[in-house]
């Protein structure tokens, strides 16, 4: 569903970009702090998808250990994702 969302509506955005666009939005680096952060302060009402997008990247940051940042969870998991293409 995610991925026909976007079909249709004809826009791509590469990881890159989106981690670009997140860190304008929370100010810095992308890191579970900063997200725990920036969600005690967000008005939901006003910017609902972005919310929706730092709480599904801080579960993302769920199953790494402290201090890491978006740019290592990236690295991770295509070093994984290439792993498995072999």
């Amino acid at each position: 569903m995610f991925a026909s969302k976007y079909s249709i509506l004809n826009i791509q955005l590469t990881i890159e970009e989106y981690k670009s666009q997140v860190e304008k939005f929370i100010g810095g680096p992308v890191t579970r702090e900063r997200i725990q952060s920036i969600l005690k302060q967000i008005d939901y009402s006003r910017h609902a998808w972005q919310s929706e997008s730092l709480i599904q990247l801080k579960t993302l940051f769920d199953f790494f250990n402290e201090g890491i940042d978006l740019n290592q969870v990236i690295k991770v998991i295509s070093s994984i994702l290439e792993d498995q293409k072999d």
